[in-house]
């Protein structure tokens, strides 16, 4: 659980102020039509804190999602593994085994298909 918590705070260290930029593109404030513009203009006002506003509040909202993930995916593979993790290993049960097995868990609905994708009618 501890780990889950720091490696939510770590990705927020990144997630924030790539978020922060981008809603800044996306709002089209006046001198931000580029990436380095934009950091500018942010730092420029808020200094370099200015890239973290909403930090608190987001590691805040994604730390619950963080724990329902590491309580709910690792009970599934601890019986399967014979060899100590090793970083490939925990690689292959996070990028495939993990989606594989939402996958087989979520309903495939067919009749979905044509509003999801209209250029299969």
């Amino acid at each position: 659980m501890t780990s889950a918590v720091a490696g939510e705070v770590s990705a927020c260290l990144v997630r924030v102020p790539t978020e922060v930029v981008k809603s800044h593109m996306q709002t089209g404030s006046p001198g931000c039509d580029t990436v380095a513009n934009t950091v500018k203009k942010v730092v420029g006002n808020g200094g370099v804190r200015g890239l973290w506003r909403g930090f608190g509040i987001t590691v805040f909202r994604e730390i619950p999602f963080a724990l329902i993930q590491v309580s709910g995916g690792g009970g599934e593979m601890e019986g399967t593994l014979r060899v100590k993790p090793t970083l490939f290993v925990t690689a292959y049960n996070e990028e495939v085994r993990s989606p594989l097995s939402g996958a087989k868990k979520t309903p495939f609905a067919p009749h979905q298909l044509p509003n999801q994708f209209p250029l299969l009618r």
